[in-house]
């Protein structure tokens, strides 16, 4: 769980309420695992049970599918928990997790009480989230926790605040370790200083009450009632003090008393050097009182109680240093008498309470506040009657809308009406008053981004999940002469008055100034050494990043300086403390002006030669106190990373991460060890550091991220950065400048900014590079020529590239030169294969050998040689398999596989040839229908050319491996067929005899029994073949019957079979309106004509005659026909004289050439 979540539950819990934050519920509940099955009975409700231990204490979470109401209560050492319907639940979590805290955890019988022993001495709170409820105990002991007046019940972690102190030149410094941001005020009369913090905790005294800092009498702490953690320091009365923060934690600094001018003097280390210092500290003002007040402070400066350290410590023991007060071992904290609650008048409108609790005179009447809601934007509309200047931004998941003018605002709208929809808007919403102007926070969901739109003198702010158009960002001047010193200026007109607001999510304070004008706003956030500007939709916000930062709203303008001026550059400092904590406040990941990577300081030219000033640099990290051995060690690392030794950079910041693992959160420390991990070529991890949203204000580390997506190839990533970078760019030394230049121009190519591109080459060649770059410039700018169209252009520059470039320049030059002149006709196919083959073997390795291969493969199949283009896309796809790329030329190499066996591709390849291919790229066969027809068809053209035992093998492989149900019924058919093509009926019936698919089609049913049927007839089995066509007097039957009987030799049977199949063709033509007595037509009459005479059957020959003489009188069966039915001729019943004297027709295999071309066109299962 996050500490602003936590921060943000424990805010709302003390301001009374009883829902967290929606967004926290996930972060609440933690991971908790998975909850054993529970089974509910009828009216039971099944709960997730989830618990575990949370920073010093224990929560207990209550999964309800839908809100339900309850009680809680401790009775004796047990937490009783009623629920108003019964739960099925598993309490083995709070076994589990909470060992050796539970001692038991029961449900009721009625199963409505849930009851968890925890011993005596605890306490506990409740609220709900969502649906949830949730339950939270600790130890009940002192300075544990402290209960106030009215009830509310603050929890102090079980682990200590740590306190450390360290004595400097000049001061004695106190770090507070907070382990999350904590808002705090801090005071200073006389000799006492006050420090409130806005959460209480235990601080463990001991180390301080031993050793005391030098500029330290005495200290204290104590919790009060309020919630809060008050320490109390004595000083010496002129002894003055500064503090700020540094992360989560708070450090004060009490300066030297007897000598200002020394104390101001005071050094700035840093925890981490190559970050420049910044001014120093400036005394704490006089408010009225006498008090002094800086810093983070909840009241306004100015507005200290002049008796506040007395105040503050009412009713608190206090112990000095070296005698803490004891009681039972532990530090004691007593509770503050509770306040009487002012009595409330019986009859006020809602309205007038607000705008009473605001001081607001509601005279005026309310602004009313629309709000609606869609799946792509929330809308809100501010009713202002009067022209208002507005300033609306996002900060810490608060959408902030800050108008210039007072008023209540109305959530009921214009109707005055409460839906349910403006309930649950409500506990989003909060507004208060300040200096005059309203301050609205709403709580937002998932990142929003806000767009402010004014109409007439009404806003309206549109709630986006995607971003929109970029408010119209206000001009912003530096000016380094300003009377007053340097100054930023954002020069608008119609600023409303400059608001100080505190920020009560972080705990910080913050400029805002309202603008009237609508979409003025800053587009983007904007960094500096002491101030950040956040990016706005309407109006101005600046984040302060140093003491004295003042905006002031001018009438020309909006001013942002301090005294003396805003330090808008500097140098880094090289000090650091022994504490590792700067000297003043410096926000982590900012650099205060300076640079991130100072390669001419890093190098210690001054020193002398390399080796010196290594040795120097490593015994310098010897001879550090242990307080600043990590800063040296860091000015070692830069030294090794401004030489390039990015591997010895990572073991020395491996060293410092595991002495102080803190440092890793600075950006000097994470951008170093991202361009590191760069230099060494570990990209995922240098994206880790290097996109680290931490390092999002800092400019110079948008030059790494374009060089680190560049060489990803994310050029569209790279373009965008480089964009932000170019002046970074050009202070780099000269062996970064160049490789990033060509980054750069190569980032710019691909996006097609081809100006830009030219601005970076030219850039390049005015650094003169050497014999490593000075070919891959000249492929660049071959490339720019080849974008603006200029061919000869290109020609000469990859030429120039060719003839002065590195091996892998040669191959990239001589690969774009050969794609553009195929580009442009200049020559074929066949010889930019013929030039390619050349490259093919300088290609190996490198991104440039995918691309070369690709193409390569590709102009093989555009020549019809599948063989080597498929084998050379293979090589692609085989030896990058990690490349996006590979699946499309996998794609490439199914659709050639495709276009060989389905579209006919094959056909004109040599039979084995073809079958060779199939068996080298079987992989390559698509699934499904497809697959089976490339299959099939292959099969086909080996049975045409009588390879049937190839054909076979495939037909198995298809069976056995691919297909089922209907699908492999069709291909048995098939496979029996090939076995009766090679005369093996019982290999052909043992097929045809396995299971058949209960769905499969009529036509492939009957298809199956005529194949039957005609290998029985091979086997002679000619009575079972018979009885198995049945009652099918389909043609293929009469055929198969024809055959049968014909080998039988029962002519009478077979001239019946005979003239059905005459009729059946006769009938066809003349449907058609066909009356051509073609080949077929004829030798049917024929064989028709000799079963009759075999059979004896006179008059039925003599019809015949007389019906088909004129159609048999042409062709080559006139003769044979004649001899059949000639009325001079004998009788025939010699079937061997009668097959020799028409032996010039077979016609048994003239009579079944039809069924078997039919049968050899094998059709893919489920294609027609």
């Amino acid at each position: 769980m996050t500490s602003a979540v936590l921060g943000l539950v424990l805010g709302l819990m003390s301001q009374g309420q009883g829902i967290a934050a929606e967004s926290s519920v996930a972060v609440l509940a933690g991971d908790g695992g998975a909850e054993k099955s529970v089974r509910a009975d009828a009216g039971v409700t099944p709960v997730r049970v989830r618990a575990w231990p949370h920073g010093g204490f224990d929560r207990i979470v209550f999964d309800w599918p839908r809100p339900v109401e309850y009680s809680a209560s401790m009775d004796a050492g047990r937490l009783v928990v009623r629920f108003a319907r019964p739960l099925a639940i598993s309490l083995g979590r709070v076994h589990e997790n909470l060992a050796p805290y539970v001692t038991t955890a029961t449900i009721s019988a009625d199963r409505q009480t849930v009851s968890v022993g925890f011993g005596s001495g605890r306490i506990f709170r409740t609220f709900t989230n969502g649906a949830s409820v949730v339950v939270d105990l600790q130890d009940r002991t002192p300075g544990t926790a402290n209960e106030s007046a009215a009830g509310t019940t603050h929890f102090i972690s079980h682990r200590p605040l740590r306190v450390r102190f360290g004595d400097h030149n000049g001061f004695s410094r106190l770090v507070f370790d907070w382990s999350r941001n904590v808002g705090y005020r801090i005071t200073k009369e006389a000799g006492i200083i006050i420090i409130r913090f806005d959460r209480p905790a235990r601080v463990d005294l001991e180390a301080l009450s031993a050793a005391r800092p030098k500029y330290l009498a005495g200290i204290s702490a104590a919790n009060n009632g309020e919630g809060e953690l008050v320490v109390r320091l004595e000083v010496q009365e002129t002894a003055r003090m500064r503090h700020f923060r540094v992360g989560t934690r708070v450090v004060v600094d009490i300066l030297k008393p007897h000598d200002p001018a020394t104390a101001a003097k005071a050094g700035r280390p840093v925890n981490l050097p190559g970050r420049p210092a910044g001014a120093a500290a400036k005394p704490a003002t006089k408010s009225a009182g006498g008090a002094s007040e800086t810093g983070s402070a909840k009241e306004p400066a100015g507005k200290s109680d002049g008796n506040a350290p007395a105040k503050a410590f009412a009713g608190l023991a206090m112990a000095p240093i070296g005698r803490p007060s004891k009681q039972g071992g532990k530090n004691t904290a007593v509770a503050p008498a509770a306040e009487v609650a002012e009595e409330k008048p019986a009859a006020v409108s809602p309205i007038d309470l607000v705008a009473a609790r605001l001081k607001i005179n509601p005279g005026a009447g309310p602004v009313t506040v629309e709000w609606a809601s869609s799946r792509d934007v929330t809308r809100l509309r501010f009713g202002w009657r009067q022209v208002t200047g507005a300033a609306v931004f996002t900060r810490a998941g608060f959408l902030w809308a800050v108008f210039d003018r007072p008023a209540v605002l109305d959530l009921r709208g214009r109707g005055g009406k409460r839906g349910r929809g403006v309930t649950r808007f409500e506990k989003r919403f909060s507004q208060s008053t300040v200096s005059g102007a309203t301050v609205v926070r709403i709580r937002l969901g998932a990142k929003t981004h806000p767009i402010a739109k004014r109409n007439g003198t009404e806003w309206v702010i549109e709630l986006r999940k995607e971003p929109g158009p970029l408010s119209e960002g206000i001009p912003l001047e530096t000016h380094l002469a300003a009377i007053t010193g340097p100054r930023l200026f954002f020069n608008v007109a119609g600023g409303g008055k400059a608001l100080k607001l505190t920020d009560p999510e972080v705990g910080d304070q913050i400029w805002v100034v309202p603008v009237a004008e609508a979409g003025l706003g800053v587009g983007e956030r904007r960094s500096f050494a002491e101030l950040h500007i956040l990016a706005s939709a309407q109006g101005v916000a600046v984040k302060p990043m140093a003491d004295g930062i003042e905006v002031r709203t001018l009438p020309k303008g909006i001013e942002m300086t301090k005294i003396g001026g805003l330090r808008l550059s500097g140098r880094e400092s090289q000090g650091a403390q022994a504490d590792g904590v700067p000297d003043e406040p410096a926000a982590v990941g900012e650099t205060r002006g300076g640079r991130l990577f100072d390669f001419e300081s890093w190098r210690r030219r001054e020193v002398g030669i390399f080796s010196q000033a290594k040795h120097e640099l490593q015994w310098a990290v010897t001879d550090a106190p242990a307080g600043q051995r990590n800063a040296a060690r860091f000015r070692l690392a830069q030294f090794y990373f401004s030489f390039g030794f990015a591997t010895d950079v990572l073991a020395v910041l491996q060293v410092i991460e595991a002495d102080a693992p803190e440092l890793t959160n600075e950006a000097a420390f994470r951008a170093l060890r991202g361009a590191g991990h760069y230099l060494r070529g570990s990209y995922k991890k240098a994206a880790r550091d290097l996109f680290h949203p931490s390092l999002d204000p800092e400019r110079e580390v948008a030059l790494w991220r374009a060089v680190l997506a560049g060489s990803q190839g994310d050029w569209t990533t790279a373009a965008k950065y480089f964009s932000r970078s170019e002046a970074i760019l050009k202070a780099y030394p000269r062996s970064l400048r160049i490789p990033f230049g060509l980054l750069a121009a190569e980032a710019a190519l691909e996006v097609g900014e081809m100006g830009l591109a030219k601005v970076h080459l030219d850039a390049l060649a005015e650094l003169r590079p050497d014999g490593v770059h000075i070919g891959e410039v000249a492929y660049f700018r071959g490339r720019l020529h080849a974008k603006v169209s200029d061919v000869e252009g290109a020609i000469l520059a990859w030429d120039r590239a060719i003839r002065v470039g590195r091996r892998r320049v040669k191959v990239k030059a001589g690969f774009a030169r050969i794609e553009l002149l195929v580009k442009e006709d200049k020559i074929s196919h066949a010889e930019a294969i013929k030039e390619l083959e050349k490259l093919r073997y300088a290609a190996r390795g490198g991104d440039i050998e995918f691309d070369f291969l690709r193409w390569l493969g590709e102009l093989y199949l555009a020549e019809g040689d599948f063989k080597n283009g498929l084998m050379t896309l293979r090589e692609a796809a085989t030896y990058f398999p990690k490349e996006v790329r590979a699946r499309e030329v996998t794609r490439e190499m199914r659709d050639a596989f495709i276009r060989l066996y389905i579209d006919g591709a094959a056909d004109e390849l040599p039979p084995l040839t073809a079958l060779a291919l199939f068996d080298e790229f079987r992989e390559l066969t698509p699934l499904g229908d497809v697959g089976n027809e490339l299959i099939t068809n292959l099969a086909g053209r080996l049975v045409k050319v009588d390879l049937l035992d190839r054909a076979v093998a495939l037909l198995k492989h298809q069976i056995n491996t691919r297909l089922k149900g209907v699908e492999m019924t069709r291909a048995a058919n098939q496979l029996a067929f090939v076995y009766l093509l090679d005369r093996k009926p019982d290999d052909a019936l043992a097929v045809l005899d396995g299971k058949v698919a209960p769905d499969t089609p009529p036509e492939v049913a009957i298809q199956r029994r005529h194949l039957k049927v005609r290998a029985l007839g091979e086997i002679a089995d000619y009575a079972k073949a018979v009885k198995l066509l049945g009652e099918d007097f389909s043609r293929d039957a009469d055929l198969l019957r024809a055959e049968i009987f014909w080998r039988t030799q029962e002519w009478g049977e077979a001239a019946k079979v005979f003239a059905r199949l005459v009729s059946a063709q006769i009938n066809e033509e003349d449907e058609d309106g066909d009356n051509t007595f073609g080949d077929e037509e004829k030798r049917t009459v024929l064989n028709w004509a000799i079963a009759l005479s075999l059979s004896g059957d006179s008059a039925g020959l003599d019809a015949v005659r007389r019906r088909f003489a004129k159609q048999m009188a042409e062709g080559p069966y006139n003769e044979a026909f004649k001899v059949v039915t000639s009325h001079t001729a004998a009788p025939i019943t010699n079937y061997r004289m009668l097959t020799h004297k028409v032996a010039e027709v077979d016609q048994f295999q003239a009579f079944m050439v039809s069924y078997r071309e039919r049968l050899l066109k094998l059709r893919a299962p489920g294609v027609n």
